[in-house]
């Protein structure tokens, strides 16, 4: 009896509502187990979670406290006082979760980190912090990187992000967070948000504008007068997931599934059903990029389950996932910078980065059949290789990619000795506005003229130095700060038009071209270095 009132109850919201359906697994329930990952729940909570796209890491946060720096909290979970929130992870070694363990300083502090977000590669973590300061350095959202074994350089995102945080400061009363989002591209971040974390939050969006800014968050449309919570944007990019007690369901918190179109509307909203929707909280759905396995919340405890072809209605659209592996002439795992282009539309899909230490990484994008090309570039080396492969409907759903240069010795040709040619000079100065990144139009003419000169030189004879510099204002660390975030949009300008090595540095206000007296001397102050130099170029 119980199990028809759900049904009728359902079909009652679908006609009050006329907003979302109820996928029809709840015949199949009975084909899938759905269990607790044991292995990595706590006593306390364990919830917003993420997941590589190979399916090796599961990355979450716990108020379980067992760090040096762990303090209890105010706050009470099933009657027992929570510590601070840190972000822990999980490595699957021969299809078993090992124990979990936690993020090191400077990700994890005593001021509760949440949300993590790993990106495609496993390279660089989004998350949450407020530890002191984040007013000032653009948080509280944040980008990490992972640099062998070691994550480094936390840094604030800045932008529409950090504006719409600091806005909500009222009475020292902050906006309260449970669940954030970055699409596989980087471009999209959702976050339900609200003024009482206890209370009925909403989804926000925000997306990264053409100069590398994030737009101010505004509300989804599909958020209620009720609460919304994890959110999660699929490997392809447009399927969206989110805990919901607004738009009907079993009961408590409930799971569904819409699509997110460029214009920030969505499709049809979708309960998932069955065994995922209880009378219990259900929230915090991820689903693998590979499509056949999915991790969710319940009542704040992790839960796992393997996924047939029963459960098609509730996957995201189909994608390709490159486990790929890079190596040297010597097989020794290197760090690369990864780029993936769909050579039909000449669009570049997705950028990575292979870990110095292993070697590896990968890339997940909508299965579409085609022409691909994988762009290879060795990090302080001149390599640079090029993999082209197509997809078809006979290709896997995982392709592993081992990427190593022709080493075979080269015997060298005796050729005439041709006349040296000067090396072209280059020498220009970019400018930004105040407390900016982005590049503007007029500066970016100044670049084209560099890409242009570079055009048909050997860019392994070639390097271009360049130094990020700030005016005065602000205090030192900020300023550094900043020197770096704009040498580094000029340099990720460069690396996309030429195959010159480049050399990266940042000093701050450190080295004034003028004297900081005047708006006019600040704003030649606030500019980007850029010299060429090397040997001379043979025509």
């Amino acid at each position: 009896m119980r199990f028809f009132l759900s049904v009728f109850y359902l079909a009652v919201i679908n006609l009050l509502h006329g907003q979302f359906s109820v996928v029809d697994s709840l015949v199949n329930k009975e084909s899938i187990s759905v269990s607790p990952l044991e292995i990595v729940n706590s006593p306390y909570r364990d919830v917003n979670l993420s997941i590589t796209p190979n399916g090796k890491y599961l990355f979450f946060m716990s108020g379980r406290g067992e760090t040096r720096w762990s303090l209890k909290k105010e706050t009470t979970f099933r009657g027992k006082v929570e510590y601070d929130g840190d972000i822990w992870f999980s490595e699957r070694v021969d299809s078993i979760w090992q124990s979990p363990k936690y993020l090191p300083l400077p990700i994890n502090s005593a001021k509760s980190e949440d949300e993590p977000n790993i990106s495609p590669d496993g390279q660089t973590v989004y998350f949450q912090s407020w530890h002191d300061g984040w007013e000032m350095d653009g948080g509280p959202y944040y980008r990490a990187e992972l640099y062998g074994n070691r994550w480094q350089n936390p840094t604030g995102l800045y932008g529409g992000i950090h504006q719409f945080f600091k806005d909500s400061m009222s009475y020292y009363r902050r906006y309260a967070t449970d669940g954030m989002a970055i699409s596989p591209n980087g471009k999209i971040f959702i976050v339900a948000a609200g003024v009482d974390y206890d209370g009925d939050l909403d989804l926000y969006i925000s997306r990264k504008l053409d100069n590398n800014d994030w737009s101010y968050p505004k509300r989804l449309v599909i958020s209620t007068k009720k609460e919304e919570r994890s959110v999660f944007i699929a490997a392809d990019g447009k399927t969206v997931y989110f805990g919901s007690s607004g738009h009907g369901g079993f009961g408590g918190l409930d799971i569904f599934k819409t699509t997110l179109y460029d214009d920030d509307s969505f499709g049809e909203i979708t309960n998932i059903g069955a065994p995922f929707n209880t009378k219990e909280h259900d929230f915090g759905f991820i689903i693998g990029a590979l499509g056949n396995e999915v991790f969710f919340v319940r009542n704040d405890d992790i839960y796992y389950a393997q996924l047939g072809a029963q459960f098609n209605a509730i996957k995201p659209s189909p994608t390709l996932v490159i486990n790929g592996l890079v190596l040297d002439c010597k097989q020794r795992p290197v760090q690369a910078n990864i780029e993936l282009y769909d050579i039909t539309q000449n669009k570049l899909l997705a950028t990575a980065r292979s870990n110095s230490l292993s070697g590896e990484y990968s890339i997940a994008i909508p299965r579409i059949e085609g022409k691909y090309r994988q762009r290879i570039r060795y990090f302080n080396d001149t390599t640079l290789l090029r993999k082209d492969f197509d997809i078809t409907e006979d290709t896997p759903q995982l392709l592993e990619l081992t990427i190593q240069p022709d080493c075979a010795p080269i015997v060298p040709k005796v050729l005439p000795p041709r006349p040296a040619l000067p090396m072209p000079t280059f020498d220009a100065l970019i400018y930004f506005d105040f407390d900016k990144q982005a590049l503007k139009s007029e500066e970016k003419l100044k670049l084209d003229s560099l890409v242009s000169l570079l055009q048909g030189l050997d860019g392994s004879m070639l390097q271009l130095h360049i130094v990020g510099h700030t005016d005065s204002w602000g205090s030192d660390e900020y300023n550094i700060k900043l020197s770096q975030r704009r040498a580094a949009t000029v340099a990720d300008y460069l690396r996309q038009h030429t195959d010159v090595a480049l050399q990266v540095t940042y000093e701050g206000e450190a080295i004034p071209l003028l004297d900081n007296t005047t708006s006019e001397n600040r704003a030649r102050n606030r500019r980007v270095a850029i010299m060429l130099s090397g040997k001379d170029a043979q025509h």
